[in-house]
């Protein structure tokens, strides 16, 4: 009688587990309830950012992966700040923000000009990110938008996949 009781509670306890951890995995795994919101504030801030008419601007620009993306024991070294110069809509310089130093643009790591980020995002919403907000420490709050230029000012990114997930956090700064 006890070996019975053993077998039916180890295996009502396996079965919670289970259960605790397919409950977890569905409610990280499906797109974020704020797509809606994101697509219609990212709509709005693009409007803005062509009503405005900028086509000669520099930008800071600063990306980070996201690490709870990485396998474990892997960490990654954030990109320096860079600073990124557009003409006529074309990204024509980048410079290290840390050093001062010229960057490749083809090497650089960043998305492009502005309109760029834009297009990005848009793509980037469209495969349904499990999370999409201002940064991976403030998931339940919206990006950022500039309330004059309509740019993005913070976004964090993560979507789900089979084999892991990709994450990253951009921010842009300092129009000028």
């Amino acid at each position: 009688m006890i070996k019975f009781l053993i077998v039916v509670f180890s295996t009502v306890l396996l079965a919670s587990c289970g259960e605790s951890k397919s409950e977890s995995d569905s409610e990280t795994s499906g797109p974020d309830p704020k797509i809606g919101q994101v697509q219609e504030d990212l709509t709005a801030a693009k409007k803005v950012w062509q009503d405005n008419g900028l086509i000669d601007y520099t930008f800071n620009f600063y990306s980070l992966p996201g690490q709870e993306c990485m396998p474990e024991g892997v960490v990654v070294d954030p990109l320096p700040h860079r600073i990124v110069t557009v003409e006529d809509n074309e990204v024509v310089y980048v410079e290290n923000g840390d050093s001062g130093e010229p960057m490749e643009i083809s090497t650089a790591g960043i998305i492009g000009t502005i309109d760029d980020v834009f297009d990005y995002l848009e793509q980037k919403l469209s495969e349904k990110p499990a999370v999409i907000s201002e940064d991976s420490n403030k998931q339940n709050e919206l990006p950022v938008f500039n309330e004059s230029f309509g740019y993005p000012e913070s976004f964090y990114l993560r979507i789900d996949h089979d084999d892991g997930c990709d994450a990253t956090y951009i921010s842009l700064s300092q129009l000028r």
